[in-house]
């Protein structure tokens, strides 16, 4: 055993240990002030509409409570009132019928009404000014329902701290500490993996980091049916990975004789990028938890899809049965895999004192980040050397897409790293164990399709090729490969088939257009949908999906108006090539290469990924039934992983200047257009020292890469 990374593991756990346990004592010094009620006003007893999730410990009361037709007074106070007053309302304060919502300064018997808005079943964050003569003066916050009537209820929260006060302040600094924890426990089996697959040359070295990340994706596979059997048998399971994982550190030591090692920088550009994307997310202090908070942040208010995972991963680790999840949604809807990743350190949240859905959603935001792993292997594969594609990586951590994608963690971008690590090792298999990559690679697609489903959009259009493939003569190892996918997904179709039948909701809505839920089979529903449906019709629905790619306002990319940033981030969200943003211009730049006869580095593979890109973006055009349906969240997260790294390619080959341009115009439409608040996440950017630090350690990576020459090495 080596003693020196014992005593690094008990030094850094204890230093992490008393850190975290401070930051979570860090936080407002007054108690929360009393509370009166009259009549019926209870705590969560909002209209069950929009939910709100706040960090934990701040206390909501609703008038609601099952009837219109209550009524009460909640007065809360008295408090020393500040210049701001920052509250989350919602239903209908100003109701006709009575209902009200002021400030009262009991001293002298004086009331401030609020000007909030009916904010209906929703939840809205509001921050309102006090009077002058009223700040530093102890008063109260008075909700009243005097309204029988249909609407007649309001629901109001505590006085919320400030945005720059030290309780919203910390919470970067805690999500932080969480992210390093998740990092550390899950990284330790993590290099130990890499290693093992380095030392027996198993994979090449760009592609170690990505094969280490789907080993740890199989274990949490494991953990979720572990967790489903038997709760204590999946307490045990995440105990004995993590352990293992660092037991197998301390033993193992990296090889002398290999100079080659690729997967530390990228283990390197992975923890840069989403230390940038974390300061980036928390650079408005909120009240919101982690998850409403990457819902809200930028893109509106997206629905809490990114949260099913950790509802999967908490119901299991609390015993509880998946069976009827959701009243729209089973649990069979959804695949496993990221829930059983947010297992395997969920039992450190109650040790660590952190909250759950901080600690499963910093260990989503890791898998997330496994684009970083499976762009940079296939920018290698492209013919970029290690230090121009880990820069050309830290260029796409500017863009919007990975931006949202990688915090707001419904796991598709985490579906389309592996999926791109199966194309690449079926189409570039290594010369001296090309039946293992090919096994390799169909473990990474069963990943892909577990993480999530839309997947299949990319892997269809492979079907044919490997069909092509088997009948030359490869017929073994093809079946082989496919004995092991078959191994990984066919629990989870039996889960599907058998525990909560149907599962295919999702499969029923895209491909038929049927969203309400019914009885019919998955053939029956699309059969009934086309027969139903005029061929004219038939037709205009694929035509919109085709054009739905090219949508966006292109001239919007000149347009660096903050006040203009919501349209803009809105259509780098739902459209294909206007996500592109600034990359989009490689497109313009191969013409011009193939013109000059310029050379291009790995030019089948180019075309190659091009092609497999081309098709998955058809195919998924004409199978989405229904007008404009083909948004980029409905489709495969392959398709933008594998055009932003052709963009990369192309401009790499063009210029190796062109990084800089890229960058700089990248860096101003992320200053511009994503990095001001949203109409819901707003305040004074409290956090703009971590994100200056990101920043620099963003910028080293892409000056880092600058030193390399194009050549391959």
């Amino acid at each position: 055993m080596n003693l020196r990374r014992l005593l690094f593991v008990v030094v850094a756990g204890s230093l992490a240990l008393i850190a975290t346990k401070a930051l979570r004592r860090f936080g407002p010094t007054n108690p929360p002030p009393a509370v009166q009620v009259q009549g019926t006003f209870v705590r969560d007893g909002q209209y069950p509409g929009e939910p709100l999730r706040l960090q934990p410990g701040l206390r909501v009361w609703g008038s609601w409570a099952g009837s219109d037709a209550n009524t009460g007074t909640l007065r809360i106070g008295p408090f020393l009132a500040s210049a701001h007053l920052r509250l989350a309302v919602s239903g209908y304060p100003h109701h006709q019928g009575g209902n009200n919502l002021y400030l009262e300064l009991p001293e002298l018997g004086l009331k401030y009404p609020l000007p909030v808005d009916e904010a209906r079943e929703h939840w809205q964050i509001v921050d309102l000014s006090v009077p002058p003569g009223w700040q530093e003066r102890l008063v109260n916050l008075v909700a009243v329902d005097a309204s029988r009537n249909s609407g007649g209820w309001l629901a109001v929260s505590e006085p919320l701290p400030p945005a720059d006060g030290r309780a919203f302040a910390t919470g970067f600094a805690t999500t932080f500490a969480a992210w390093l924890w998740n990092g550390l426990l899950l990284g330790a089996g993590f290099v130990a993996t890499a290693r093992w697959l380095e030392r027996r040359a198993w994979l090449s070295p760009p592609w170690i980091a990505l094969g280490a990340g789907a080993a740890a994706a199989v274990a949490g596979y494991l953990t979720f049916w572990a967790y489903w059997a038997n709760p204590l048998a999946g307490r045990i399971l995440s105990f004995v990975v993590v352990g293992g994982g660092v037991v197998a550190w301390i033993q193992t030591r990296p090889d002398p004789a290999n100079k080659r090692s690729e997967w530390p920088r990228v283990v390197l550009v992975m923890a840069v990028v989403g230390f940038f994307h974390l300061a980036l997310l928390y650079l408005y202090p909120s009240p919101r938890d982690f998850y409403d908070l990457a819902a809200h942040r930028f893109v509106g208010a997206l629905p809490d899809d990114n949260r099913i995972s950790h509802d999967t991963a908490l119901r299991l680790f609390e015993g509880g049965s998946l069976k009827n999840f959701t009243p729209d949604w089973l649990s069979s809807d959804r695949p496993p895999l990221l829930a059983g990743c947010e297992l395997l350190t969920l039992p450190i949240a109650p040790v660590f004192g952190f909250d759950t859905s901080i600690v499963s959603g910093t260990t989503a935001v890791w898998f997330q980040l496994l684009w970083v792993a499976a762009g940079y292997g296939l920018l290698r594969l492209l013919g970029l050397t290690p230090g121009r594609a880990s820069a050309w990586l830290a260029v796409l951590a500017l863009s919007g897409f990975f931006v949202q994608n990688t915090v707001f963690t419904w796991p598709k971008l985490s579906a389309g790293a592996f999926t791109c690590g199966a194309f690449a090792l079926w189409v570039a298999p290594s010369a001296s164990h090309p039946r293992r990559d090919l096994v390799l690679g169909a473990v990474l697609a069963a990943l892909g399709w577990l993480a999530h489903g839309g997947v299949a959009f990319s892997l269809l259009p492979l079907a044919p090729w490997l069909a092509w493939r088997a009948g030359r003569g490869e017929w073994r190892a093809w079946a082989f490969a496919a004995a092991f996918f078959a191994a990984l997904a066919l629990p989870w179709l039996a889960y599907q088939k058998f525990y909560d039948p149907p599962g295919n909701r999702l499969l029923k809505w895209h491909l038929a257009g049927q969203q309400a839920i019914d009885p019919r089979g998955t053939w029956e529903t699309i059969r009934d949908a086309y027969h139903a449906t005029p061929g004219p019709e038939l037709g205009n629905n694929k035509l919109s999906n085709f054009a739905t790619q090219f949508r966006g306002s292109w001239g919007a990319l000149f347009d660096f108006a903050p006040t203009g940033a919501r349209p803009r981030r809105t259509d780098e969200f739902f459209y294909l090539l206007r996500s592109l943003a600034w990359c989009g211009a490689a497109l313009l730049v191969t013409p011009v290469l193939l013109a000059t006869r310029r050379k291009i580095p790995a030019p089948r593979l180019q075309a190659a990924l091009a092609t497999w890109t081309a098709l998955s973006v058809i195919g998924w055009c004409l199978l989405m039934f229904g007008t404009n349906q083909a948004v980029i969240h409905q489709g495969s997260y392959a398709v933008p992983i594998g055009l932003f790294i052709l963009c990369c390619a192309w401009f790499d080959a063009a210029s190796r200047w062109m990084i800089v341009a890229v960058a700089a115009l990248q860096g101003l439409t992320l200053a511009t257009t994503w990095a001001p608040p949203s109409e819901t996440v707003f305040g004074p950017a409290a956090g703009w020292p971590w994100l200056a630090l990101a920043s620099a350690a963003l910028a080293g990576v892409i000056v880092g890469g600058l030193r390399e020459c194009q050549a391959t090495p």
